[in-house]
């Protein structure tokens, strides 16, 4: 018995970037190929989203870009889950992003390239949506933060368990999880997260994120806490969506990250 993971991917066209986003969010540019994967004993499966990506470098700092790292502290993540006998997705394994061919930099092209990352948590029937990012802040900003839409009490209970499990390793970090309208986590259908491992502006913090060793370290603390919600909350079921893909229009009106 295999379980079948689906892929996004799209065909070139010259449409304009408009017509391109009303076709995708009605399937009508989308086609999916088989990826098969034995299934582990858990039965579990988790979209790791490494955020940014090809032509979105996402917040830099003296030459050090947020979606590398992000993209490699996905992969260890994604190594320490399996280890422990997870199913895992990440919505890129490389340096890629999700736009359209030829679209305009802006709100709407955004707007498209995060409904990629979540229909791949919605298409596969995901457990967990964990998107990783990197900060960035004038001045002396330190500290990793997890946030969750702010509906959704089985997403709280996930950043509750996150974010202690990442303060093991900053005893100093006083923040919180926190709640966040962000399109990420307003429109899976599952429990969703969106971790920031830290402040790439903060030149302690930038030169620990560029070590394997700590990246592995925050790697660890975050399956620590995807495992104990999942020893706690085994069949939580996330709310009905706020927004809905109906529409480009409709997408405009939605918060995103």
């Amino acid at each position: 018995m295999k379980r079948r993971f689906i892929i996004l991917h799209f065909r070139k066209s010259s449409l304009p970037l408009l017509l391109f986003g009303i076709l995708l969010l009605i399937g009508g540019v989308m086609y999916t190929f088989n990826m098969t994967v034995t299934p582990n004993s858990k039965d579990k499966i988790i979209v790791i989203d490494p955020g940014h990506g090809g032509q979105d470098p996402g917040a830099q700092y003296q030459g050090v870009k947020e979606k590398d790292i992000n993209l490699d502290i996905a992969l260890h993540l994604r190594e320490t889950l399996m280890a422990r006998g997870y199913n895992v997705i990440l919505t890129r394994e490389v340096d890629k992003d999700f736009y359209l061919p030829n679209f305009v930099l802006g709100r709407i092209a955004k707007r498209v390239e995060l409904n990629q990352r979540v229909q791949m948590a919605s298409l596969n029937n995901a457990d967990l949506f964990i998107s990783i990012h990197s900060n960035s802040y004038p001045g002396i900003s330190y500290g990793m933060e997890t946030f969750y839409y702010v509906k959704s009490s089985s997403g709280k209970a996930l950043a509750d368990r996150i974010q202690k499990e990442l303060k093991q390793i900053q005893p100093d970090n006083k923040r919180n999880s926190k709640s966040g309208d962000y399109y990420l986590l307003n429109q899976t259908r599952m429990p969703a997260v969106l971790v920031e491992v830290g402040f790439l502006s903060n030149a302690k913090e930038r030169k620990l994120l560029q070590t394997t060793s700590y990246q592995e370290k925050i790697a660890e603390a975050m399956a620590n806490g995807i495992e104990g919600y999942f020893q706690e909350y085994p069949h939580e079921i996330h709310p009905p969506l706020l927004c809905t893909r109906d529409s480009v229009q409709q997408l405009k009106n939605c918060p995103y990250h």
